[in-house]
């Protein structure tokens, strides 16, 4: 069976009301998707300089990795991105990432159920992924299935499962750390922000973005939004910096933070 069997069967379960077999094959999806991208025999942690990269790392590096693409030296992966959430659960701060692989992917791949403590409620069919706290229980819905399967699908390492080509971001500075520093210091942004905005520009092109003036740039950005490009989460943040609006529609400044983004890189084909 393959990834993209694993994800059309997590889509028919989940539409079938089998909620809790949609959700298990689209976290083995992720698994499989993230020893795609990162090998077994070849990758080293980061976590654990000197070691194999183990099944946990890997899965958590691939829902964080923001340009779909695996860049190594020496084969170590040359960052660990940035996580999507991360929030208090069983005394600790925990990313969202380390949860869905430990407390959920872990635990219904070895014991067929989820903890006591932490459920997946189905019913919410909005936009965005949300986390509630109910009843000293952890509970996820349905959005996050939806990223799941979205990173999944849309990763190039799948690429030709899902008959999907693929583009990415190469860097035009020399040192793409310092460019991303420098524009973070300037802007008053985190590395997180700067990343969604390097999704945002993926998804519109560099050049496409040079060449739209604000009102164009506005309206490419809230297709993106509409399209789920960019997630409810993650609008949360953009919106903590005065990027999009309370309606996530991008500002002024967001439009110009944009564009600086952009112009730090090219669209290339990588699948």
């Amino acid at each position: 069976m393959g990834v993209k069997q694993q994800i059309d069967d997590a889509i028919f379960l989940f539409e079938n009301g089998r909620y809790i077999g949609g959700l298990t094959n689209a976290l083995l999806a992720a698994a499989g998707s993230s020893r795609k991208m990162f090998p077994k025999a070849t990758t080293k942690s980061i976590k654990y300089p000197g070691k194999e990269m183990g099944d946990g790392e890997a899965f958590e590096l691939f829902l964080r990795t923001s340009d779909q693409r695996a860049k190594f030296e020496d084969g170590v992966p040359l960052n660990a991105g940035h996580s999507m959430v991360a929030l208090p659960f069983r005394g600790k701060q925990l990313t969202i990432e380390h949860i869905l692989y430990k407390y959920y992917r872990c635990h219904l791949a070895h014991q067929s159920e989820l903890p006591s403590d932490v459920e997946f409620d189905p019913s919410h069919n909005g936009n965005g992924a949300r986390i509630d706290f109910q009843d000293n229980k952890l509970i996820l819905d349905a959005g996050w299935l939806k990223i799941l399967i979205d990173k999944v699908v849309n990763s190039p390492v799948n690429g030709p499962e899902f008959g999907i080509t693929h583009y990415g971001l190469d860097p035009v500075a020399p040192n793409e750390e310092e460019f991303k520093s420098l524009l973070c210091e300037k802007r008053n942004i985190t590395p997180g922000h700067f990343e969604i905005l390097q999704l945002a520009a993926r998804a519109l092109s560099p050049e496409k973005i040079s060449q739209s003036n604000d009102q164009m740039l506005k309206r490419d950005f809230k297709d993106i939004v509409q399209r789920e490009v960019i997630n409810g989460g993650m609008l949360g943040g953009l919106r903590s910096r005065q990027i999009v609006n309370d309606s996530f529609d991008l500002t002024d400044r967001g439009a110009e933070i944009l564009r600086e983004v952009a112009a730090g890189y090219k669209l290339v084909r990588i699948s």
